[in-house]
């Protein structure tokens, strides 16, 4: 009923729900929390047990609003993705998040996801009986590596990004 009546107020619950849910589940109060979604992968800080919320003026789709909101980093890559190679390249496509237990091929699909990827060199990484490990001895281990540290790297950046510039990792 809150959320009906002040929309405006569930914009970046979702992250603020998963770093709040972090601190309770590990009992730490400060740390960066990584929430690695379908599509995104969300980097937070949490302080004291509660996000850190963005300082001065929000804007949403451009559009300044008066709402205190989580200061998170965001990549536009998730366990969704497609991973794709051409040419020697490994390309990170499209996502198939909705669909990954559908199309993915550690659940039975055709479709090599970053999930996958990470399940390759990571196995029992994920709490999921569906998971197929058989289905992921056609990639390449070395390829998958590839994904691993390209996204691992990327996730680093943005971390960098959150810490005070003495303190980067």
């Amino acid at each position: 009923e809150e959320a009906i009546k002040l929309p405006i107020f569930t914009i970046g619950s979702g992250i603020t729900n998963s770093l709040r849910g972090a601190s309770k589940l590990t009992g730490l109060k400060n740390f960066i929390a990584i929430d690695v979604g379908g599509s995104t992968i969300d980097i937070g800080m949490v302080s004291h047990g509660h996000p850190q919320t963005e300082e001065g003026p929000v804007k949403v789709l451009d559009i300044p609003v008066n709402v205190r909101l989580p200061k998170v980093h965001s990549l536009s890559t998730g366990g969704g993705n497609l991973v794709n190679t051409h040419k020697g390249n490994l390309l990170i496509e499209d996502t198939i998040a909705s669909d990954i237990t559908k199309d993915g091929l550690a659940w039975g699909g055709e479709q090599w996801t970053i999930s996958d990827s990470f399940l390759k060199i990571f196995p029992h990484s994920f709490k999921d009986k569906h998971i197929k490990y058989e289905n992921l001895e056609g990639i390449s281990t070395e390829d998958c590596l590839k994904v691993v540290n390209t996204v691992s790297s990327r996730i680093r950046e943005k971390i960098r990004q959150l810490q005070p510039k003495d303190q980067y990792i």
